[in-house]
């Protein structure tokens, strides 16, 4: 008897364990998450070197002490390229032939490639330096 108290203990245990790990685990974001409204996010592959060139240039123009910008890898990260999809569809791209680097700015467009993307924060860079003089 005291066996299958045991048995049923643990096999609820373990099962109450499972559900947690797997609701922690599932993002229950909405398709537009608080992160997307304060930051920008680049989405990257670790092996592309358009995505490389990109952090590169963001790194050395010193864009994160001004703009703040989440980094998402995807090639290696399958919930980032999940996000990285449904970022997508918001901006009515292709979800099965996205490339990267991608940005998803605050104002919800994606920009594709290092000249959008460095442009694009050249631009926000300018905003803040003229609204602080």
């Amino acid at each position: 008897m005291k066996q299958k108290i045991l048995t049923a203990s643990i096999i609820s245990l373990t099962l109450l364990m499972l559900f947690f790990v797997i609701s922690g685990s599932q993002e229950n974001n909405p398709i537009v998450s608080k992160d997307d409204q304060v930051a920008d996010i680049l989405y990257w592959g670790i092996t592309c070197p358009h995505c490389h060139d990109t952090i590169e240039w963001i790194e050395a123009n010193k864009v994160e002490e001004k703009i703040k910008i989440i980094r998402k890898e995807v090639y290696q990260n399958q919930n980032n390229a999940a996000d990285l999809s449904q970022k997508a569809r918001i901006c009515g791209l292709d979800e099965n032939n996205i490339g990267v680097p991608l940005m998803f700015t605050k104002d919800q467009k994606c920009l594709v490639g290092t000249p959008d993307i460095t442009n694009y924060l050249k631009e926000e860079i300018d905003k803040l330096d003229t609204s602080s003089k």
